[in-house]
């Protein structure tokens, strides 16, 4: 990983220098070699200082140590003068003891300024002034009782205490002279470490100045090459781009225009020269408001709006001047290009679009004439809904009314004449009023197929197992007649009338039409992409292929109606209200061992769809439960 972190360093210096401008690449190339050096200055500045600074520490230790000794010296001196003068009584021994009277105090005034800096040297010449000051003060009183002849004898005790008290000042100078001594000869001695590190520190310091400053140099070398062979090579892209450019204005369909920075037609392809009808030698160096305009020349002026550039990346509308003085409307797109700041303008020609648009338009108004005749259309046709439907009502009323007396006129006449019927007639009486039961059913089966699709129902959330049952319940099978209904049957929302119509078609035609009284009906769901596939199957008849186109026509039964009552009008209506909910119905079977209907329900018959799978497994609903 470390390697690979060092070997992305180059990539990520070069994407650095990609992205920087020429400009900005020469005052890099500049400044590098000047930081070099100005930081090289700089460090060398600091440290010279620094070493400058432990020289003069240095010095003043020194300074210290030569001013102490020359006041041991002077004190010393002094004393030495003042007692040659007591055994000689020659001036001349005084001479030592007055040096040191006008020396001293300058030997202390520079201990003084020596030790502003430090609070423990200063304490230290404190003492050192007082000590010295009481020496001299000593002296000068010895000085003054050897000088009275008189007192010598008297004074003799006062002499011998002086100079005991002198003896032991100078004790104690030479002891506070030994301890200053010895802190400066420690402070020296550091000091002068300090310094012999700082003077290697500065020959340090000035070949890492050295290395810096060739280091900027070499990478102001690298740099600077590293631009000339981007310029080279600019140039050659350069060259290139205009080669492609040249490429793309004669061969792309729209106009192409190239401006210089004044806004002056240096090149155009052959798409403009067709479109203005002018060569390029005829526009070449002249404004572009030469062939595009603002607006088209008033009929009473002389003058033509002239044409505003708009800005780079903007789409605006204008109009073409041909050469012959014709205008036409254009397109123009502006983009700049990075070939020393030119503009492109994309032209293209309007006048076809104009003409679509126009046609557009008119076709627009068409369509909103036709929507309001179909719209009409609509309204009339629902008005004939309405008459077909209570026509429809009015027809099947008026039909049921006499279909009913005639079954109530055969009860009577069986009734009145139950002595005198024989069985015959009573067979034929019956066969009278089966079939009025079969012309009433047909005339339910017709008002309930014209129904189908003109009846609005509502859209609601729909458990289809719940709805399945309700289907059982009404249909009431047979207790021997086992219906099975799959637990994972959806609950979503749809139209529950028409749904509710198919299972109960579906499932009464597997109760009805059967070979032996006990058997099993199974409704199960298959989930699509857009549908559910309910399938009912059961173990009835079974219906040969053949007949499985004629199911679902209407009046069409497989069995004679005398055998099974049976209207024929059940599957067609299925497969109406499946085919306008705009699913599909199949069938597939085998005769003897039953059939089984399928048929696809949208799921999504609003934005509100919700729906619910419980686990697969199968429950039994006995039939007369």
């Amino acid at each position: 990983m470390k390697y690979q972190g060092n070997s992305d360093r180059p990539n990520r210096v070069s994407s650095f220098l990609s992205r920087l401008s020429l400009r900005q690449k020469r005052k890099l190339i500049v400044s590098i070699p000047i930081l070099c050096l100005t930081i090289s200055l700089i460090a060398l500045w600091i440290q010279r200082q620094n070493t400058l600074e432990a020289r003069r520490n240095v010095d003043r230790v020194q300074q210290v140590l030569l001013e102490t000794n020359r006041l041991l010296v002077s004190l010393l001196n002094a004393e030495t003068g003042v007692r040659g003068y007591y055994v000689t009584r020659r001036s001349e021994f005084l001479e030592p003891y007055q040096q040191a009277n006008n020396k001293i105090p300058l030997y202390l005034e520079r201990l003084d300024r020596l030790a502003e800096n430090n609070l423990q040297r200063q304490q230290q010449v404190a003492r050192l002034r007082a000590l010295s000051q009481k020496e001299l003060k000593l002296l000068e009183q010895n000085l003054a009782i050897v000088d009275d002849i008189e007192k010598i004898a008297t004074e003799i005790t006062l002499l011998r205490d002086l100079l005991i008290d002198s003896k032991e000042t100078m004790d104690n100078i030479r002891v506070a002279i030994d301890e200053l001594t010895t802190d400066e000869r420690n402070l020296l001695k550091k000091r002068t470490q300090y310094l012999d590190s700082q003077r290697k520190q500065t020959t340090l310091v000035l070949w890492l100045a050295i290395g810096v400053s060739l280091l900027g140099s070499l990478v102001a070398i690298y740099l600077f090459d590293r631009l000339e062979r981007e310029l080279q090579q600019g140039k050659f892209q350069l060259s290139q781009n205009k080669e492609i450019l040249s490429s793309i204005l004669a061969n792309v369909i729209d106009g192409v225009i190239l401006l210089e920075r004044e806004d002056q037609i240096e090149n155009c392809n052959v798409a403009i020269e067709q479109m203005f009808g002018y060569q390029l030698s005829e526009v070449s160096g002249e404004s572009l408001s030469k062939i595009i305009v603002d607006s088209p020349k008033p009929q009473n002026s002389d003058r033509e709006q002239p044409f505003i550039l708009p800005q780079a990346n903007s789409l605006v509308e204008a109009w073409g001047k041909h050469k012959n003085g014709v205008y036409f409307p254009v397109e123009l797109s502006t983009n700049k290009t990075s070939l020393n700041a030119q503009k492109l303008i994309i032209v293209r020609d309007l006048t076809k679009h104009r003409h679509i648009e126009a046609t557009l338009q008119k076709q627009k108004n068409e369509l909103a004439s036709l929507t309001t005749i179909l719209s009409q259309k609509n309204t009339d046709l629902e008005e004939r809904n309405q008459e077909l439907d209570s026509f429809t009502y009015a027809v099947s009323h008026d039909l049921k009314a006499p279909i009913r007396a005639i079954h109530n006129l055969s009860e009577w006449i069986e009734e009145d004449l139950e002595d005198v019927l024989t069985e015959d007639t009573r067979s034929h009486m019956n066969l009278l009023r089966g079939r009025v039961q079969r012309m009433e059913s047909l005339i339910h089966g017709l008002l309930q197929y014209s129904r189908v699709g003109r009846k609005k129902t509502p859209v609601e959330t729909v458990a289809v197992d719940k709805l399945i049952n309700e289907v059982v319940d009404l249909l009431n099978p047979p207790p021997e007649i086992e219906i099975k209904i799959a637990s994972n049957l959806p609950t979503f929302t749809t139209q529950k009338a028409p749904l509710l119509q198919v299972f109960s078609n579906l499932i009464g035609n597997a109760i009805k039409h059967r070979h032996r009284p006990e058997g099993t009906i199974e409704i199960a769901v298959a989930e699509e992409d857009e549908f559910y596939k309910f399938t009912v199957t059961d173990d009835g008849y079974g219906i040969a292929p053949q007949h499985y186109d004629k199911i679902f026509k209407i009046f069409q039964t497989l069995e004679a109606r005398d055998k099974i009552e049976n209207t024929g009008i059940g599957l067609s209506i299925v497969q109406k209200i499946i085919e306008q909910q705009g699913g599909t119905v199949n069938v597939e079977s085998q005769v003897g061992k039953g059939s089984a209907f399928s048929f696809t329900w949208l799921k999504n018959q609003s934005k509100d769809f919700e729906r619910a799978i419980s686990p697969h497994s199968t429950t039994s609903v006995k039939g007369g439960s």
